[in-house]
């Protein structure tokens, strides 16, 4: 008789779902259907892990209300690119002033905005902002002075 490849798995979330293990090697599908009976089914999964309207609303408003407060320009790409870029640009300088001023008091409000966020402000590729979204917080001063000569970043002459 052969081992079965359709498996009625009963998942941690409480869900019934039926699995076809075939393309499992023949002793490994009681192994892995055990596994999968302590996963959620694909749907609870699917959703523990997207986002909700309501949350990813929040997170505009929230980036709204800093980049007026801060008086950061819109920035220039696809639409996809600005609201990834936009989150960056937020995350990293939030972070460093975290770091610089409020932590660590290397720099003052005063220092903060003419070394940070005035030249922040001329960088208007949501691109740049992408890509240096990984760099160490304190590494921001250093980061913003390569930018300023280097024609990729999208500087601003008269940001918004």
């Amino acid at each position: 008789m052969a081992i079965k490849t359709k498996w009625l798995v009963s998942h941690a979330c409480g869900h019934q779902e039926t699995h076809d293990l075939g393309g499992k090697p023949a002793d490994k599908r009681a192994g892995y259907a055990a596994w999968l009976a302590r996963t959620d089914c694909r749907a609870c999964w699917q959703a523990s892990r997207t986002p909700s309207k309501e949350w990813l609303a929040e997170q505009a408003a929230e980036l709204d209300t800093w980049e007026t407060t801060a008086e950061m320009p819109p920035l220039e790409g696809s639409e996809k690119a600005v609201t990834w870029g936009r989150q960056c640009r937020h995350d990293l300088l939030v972070g460093a002033y975290s770091a610089l001023v409020t932590d660590a008091a290397d720099l003052d409000d005063d220092s903060w905005l003419a070394q940070v966020e005035i030249p922040a402000r001329r960088i208007g590729r949501a691109s740049w902002w992408i890509d240096n979204r990984d760099t160490d917080t304190v590494d921001i001063l250093e980061l913003l002075e390569v930018a300023q000569g280097d024609e990729t970043a999208g500087i601003c002459e008269n940001p918004a």
